[in-house]
């Protein structure tokens, strides 16, 4: 187990990571992005097919001990259905100020009394549309996309408002203000009136809304198989 301290806006800079992190890193190709690094074990997800893909902030009151049999049956109740975790430790309290600035930013606040944040995902790498012999498996997608929510529905038992991490979570999440942004959900909402009121930019899970409305059509969730493509 290896433990490390580097400022987060330092771990994307390849020199820096190449030199602080463990992960092996890869050249990109090309004369355009000579200087550029990609972590290699990321270069299947270039063209890779999401059947799923879910995530929750875990309270740190599931850890106290008369809480952790719950969490246990939860955990078991989601593989059994054939779910497979990832679960990465987020932390705000390792720098003096850090929970105040964690505080400070538009991330649900569930973040700053999660103890990780658990990943169920399924995927199956290199899948084009109308590419022949490498075509996705949408009964499968379906098939995983069904099981792998129903995993996640066991354990949001034990943490029913456990909110979720955008950068990583479902991109077809109905209940998105709160599972985003939480309680700041209506901060951001008037921000965005009083500084985009004519909606000049705007994405499907950003805040605001004009006449109680959601501000972004509701086709963007009609895809042929309720699954996403990632470039």
């Amino acid at each position: 187990m290896q433990f490390l301290a580097i400022p987060a806006r330092s771990f994307w800079i390849p020199l820096t990571s190449r030199r602080t992190s463990p992960m092996p890193w890869s050249p990109t190709t090309g004369p355009a992005l000579r200087r550029q690094r990609i972590v290699a074990g990321d270069q299947s997800q270039s063209g890779q097919f999401l059947h799923g893909y879910r995530s929750a902030w875990l309270p740190a009151a599931l850890l106290q001990s008369e809480q952790q049999p719950r969490l246990a049956d939860a955990l078991f109740a989601s593989t059994a259905i054939g779910a497979v975790f990832a679960f990465q430790q987020r932390t705000c309290r390792g720098f003096r100020g850090g929970f105040a600035a964690a505080k400070d930013t538009a991330t649900n606040p569930a973040v700053l009394d999660a103890f990780a944040l658990a990943i169920i995902a399924s995927n199956e790498p290199l899948a084009f549309p109308g590419i022949s012999g490498h075509e996705p498996n949408l009964p499968e997608a379906r098939r995983k996309s069904v099981e792998w929510g129903k995993a996640m529905d066991e354990l949001l038992k034990v943490a029913p408002n456990a909110g979720s991490y955008l950068s990583e979570s479902d991109f077809f999440e109905r209940t998105w203000q709160q599972s985003f942004w939480g309680s700041n959900y209506p901060r951001l909402t008037a921000v965005k009136k009083q500084y985009d009121p004519m909606v000049s930019s705007s994405s499907t899970m950003a805040s605001g809304v004009r006449n109680g409305v959601r501000m972004v059509s509701p086709d963007w969730r009609n895809t042929d198989s309720g699954c996403v493509w990632t470039q």
